[in-house]
């Protein structure tokens, strides 16, 4: 397993021991296999050093294993700026502005990128006229798609139960989200305990496409949680992936939350799992992350904590449930 060199690197990079950083995110590589995690931790220690090549190649492998991540798309933005590469930088911006509308960092870095590129007479090269080629292929259908879209408040239609519903007994509890993305992850998860693993995977990706594509949905953080946990249920379970399924659960729980997540808490389906695997820094990771929107669940979470760290796999009662 190759978490505890990535640990080991953190501590070295936060003591701005930058070589030494490197090279544990290096050996994580080696022993752990292709973690976007390693990649974008390295990217962001070979930034710190001025290696921008480096930095943006590296960025570049983490977003292909783990797209719209924004670590990711925010090291691919400001190493573009480095390199004197305005399209490709503001194209990446234009990622990272959809994440998070409000940072001025983006904005900056954009203006920048502008006054570069008019500085060369606004014109783009042929590499930058296929990466903007590229970027409208991969993001104006989704554009496209949410603005004729209409939102289930505007229809009538909308299905989400409120959170003194959702928290009243067993009877009640669901841990799908309800709302546009409910079919969709019932079916994910309904095909995966089947075993037809190619049908959980592509309602998977259908689940994390209309996410993406409804970002302003309250359920949209739900959305998000279990298309990244499906895919890691299947890394795990059809691909003996360890790694890979460790990145899907800490992806699941960079999840903004939602009424379902935020009363009932996570699906733990995964975790147990993983557990089982032995990845105990994986899960309690994810633990910390679920953290920010469980609010209801600290103590909860806290005795699972003391389990895991015992070395053993907590009971995770009805949040193994999904139906």
């Amino acid at each position: 397993m190759g978490w505890p060199a990535i640990e080991i690197g953190d501590e070295f990079k936060a003591r701005n021991n930058l070589p030494a950083a490197v090279a544990y995110y290096t050996q994580a590589l080696k022993l752990g296999g292709e973690y976007w995690l390693a990649y974008s931790r390295r990217a962001s220690a070979y930034y710190a050093m001025q290696r921008w090549e480096a930095a943006l190649q590296d960025a570049t492998r983490a977003d292909e294993r783990f797209p719209f991540n924004l670590e990711s798309i925010k090291r691919l933005a400001k190493s573009n700026a480095r390199l004197n590469r305005p399209v490709q930088a503001t194209l990446a911006i234009a990622d990272w502005v959809a994440f998070e509308p409000m940072d001025s960092d983006a904005y900056l870095l954009n203006s920048a990128e502008e006054v570069a590129l008019q500085a060369r007479g606004g014109k783009e090269t042929p590499a930058e006229i296929n990466a903007t080629e590229k970027w409208h292929a991969e993001h104006l259908p989704l554009y496209l798609v949410d603005a004729v879209t209409p939102h289930p408040a505007e229809t009538g239609n909308s299905t989400a139960p409120t959170a003194e519903a959702l928290a009243n007994g067993d009877k009640t509890r669901t841990a799908i989200p309800a709302g546009p993305f409910h079919e969709l992850s019932h079916a994910a998860l309904a095909a995966y305990d089947a075993g037809d693993f190619d049908a959980a995977q592509s309602d998977a990706n259908d689940l994390l496409s209309q996410a993406i594509r409804e970002k302003t949905d309250p359920y949209y953080g739900s959305g998000i949680f279990y298309a990244y946990l499906v895919d890691g249920l299947i890394a795990l379970k059809r691909d003996h992936n360890v790694g890979l399924a460790d990145n899907f659960l800490r992806a699941a729980g960079h999840t903004p939350g939602s009424a379902t997540l935020n009363t009932l808490g996570p699906n733990m389906m995964l975790a147990r799992d993983l557990l089982a695997q032995g990845d105990r820094f994986g899960v309690l990771d994810f633990l910390k992350l679920c953290r920010s929107f469980w609010t209801k669940g600290q103590n909860q979470m806290t005795e699972w904590e003391k389990t895991i760290a015992s070395g053993n796999i907590p009971d995770f009662g009805r949040n193994l449930n999904y139906d």
